[in-house]
């Protein structure tokens, strides 16, 4: 009996969150469908990333992540385009974004807690160019970027984007145009 209670109530979850869906008209975007908006111009994709969140509050006191390599990026000269694979598929769904230095377009959607994933289908945050680094958990590189105070980044500390390459994301990074 307890058994047909837990299916029922994430039978409910399911349909209530693509009734939710539906009405919102939120769908989700993949990697392999994505084109770069006008002006802008892809540096770098790079398949076998990690992409974690850091948060302020919540957290253990010492933190090391696994490098499952689960994800997969797109680098382009304003933002970062991170995608998890899916589970038991092989496309990359996206899940973030990282807007450099501006975000003109998405504004309303970074300035809210959800960061735009009701309304676009991913998380939306905001990073200065000059916030950005390179550092190290152990033996593994990654890139930290630290977003700006909006909606979107509340509770977070900074971002982690795992890497085999954080040379080649960091001069995408650093070189605007």
């Amino acid at each position: 009996m307890n058994l047909m209670i837990f299916f029922g109530i994430i039978a409910g979850s399911i349909l209530g969150a693509m009734f939710i869906n539906k009405i919102k008209g939120v769908k989700a975007h993949y990697l392999d469908e994505f084109k770069p908006e006008l002006g802008e111009e892809v540096r770098h994709r790079e398949a076998g990333a990690d992409f974690h969140m850091v948060t302020n509050l919540g957290r253990a006191m010492v933190m090391s992540f696994a490098r499952m390599r689960r994800a997969e990026v797109i680098v382009t000269n304003q933002r970062f385009v991170i995608g998890q694979k899916v589970f038991l598929g092989k496309r990359y769904m996206i899940t973030h974004v990282i807007k450099l230095d501006s975000a003109a377009g998405d504004s309303a959607e970074v300035d809210k807690l959800t960061g735009g994933l009701y309304a676009k289908g991913y998380v939306i945050y905001l990073a200065l160019r000059k916030n950005v680094s390179t550092e190290l958990d152990g033996k593994k590189p990654f890139i930290k970027f630290i977003p700006e105070a909006t909606g979107s980044a509340t509770n977070i500390e900074h971002l982690r984007l795992y890497t085999d390459a954080p040379e080649k994301l960091f001069a995408a990074i650093v070189n605007k145009n």
